[in-house]
């Protein structure tokens, strides 16, 4: 039992439900971590476990934006003002981060094998999570690591996997954030 005049820090919670919950999280992760580990790079286990972590970024993504636009209140809010359900900006953006650098794997894996429907899937998990990352965090690092990622990822491919429509479409959505960025109420320019 906890006394009453006992003052625990911010990131000690006696809540069980909240527990349990982030402990769901981490198992999941970990799992998913370590089912990612034990397979080939090619295999297509590791395409469905990309997939399947681009569908849920995107689905807490799509939910944190009805939440934030509604004013819907989830169980655990730690601010409600605050844009996604962890209780830091950075983290919500890293989540996001992760599904915009899955999604064009997927996108590049669907469109290579001819598998439409897995490619506009992805093509719409990743507005979706760039949308949120964009234009509802407040997160300036995650911006940052977007890029990060996106340019690591591409130069991960290999000059093999490398194509020019590939690095075209990578350009033109490089263009079209730069132009975003530059316009007159750009909240990402604001934000940095």
């Amino acid at each position: 039992m906890l006394a009453a005049g006992v003052p625990l820090p911010g990131s000690i919670t006696t809540a069980r439900e909240e527990t349990c919950f982030w402990v769901a999280v981490l198992a999941i992760a970990t799992s998913i971590g370590l089912i990612g580990l034990m397979h080939p790079v090619g295999s297509r286990m590791l395409v469905l476990l990309a997939g399947v972590m681009m569908t849920i970024c995107a689905a807490c993504a799509g939910l944190a934006l009805y939440a934030y636009q509604s004013g819907w209140e989830y169980p655990f809010a730690a601010d409600p003002a605050t844009f996604g359900f962890f209780h830091n900006r950075n983290h919500t953006a890293t989540f996001l981060m992760t599904g915009c650098v899955a999604a064009p794997g997927i996108l590049l894996t669907a469109f290579r094998e001819r598998h439409w429907l897995a490619g506009a899937l992805a093509a719409g998990c990743l507005g979706v999570c760039l949308t949120g990352l964009i234009f509802f965090t407040t997160s300036r690092g995650g911006i940052v690591s977007l890029l990060l990622g996106v340019t690591l990822w591409l130069a991960g491919l290999g000059a093999a996997h490398r194509s020019k429509p590939l690095l075209i479409s990578f350009g033109a959505l490089f263009l079209g954030g730069v132009l975003l960025f530059l316009a007159p109420q750009s909240v990402v320019r604001h934000r940095l």
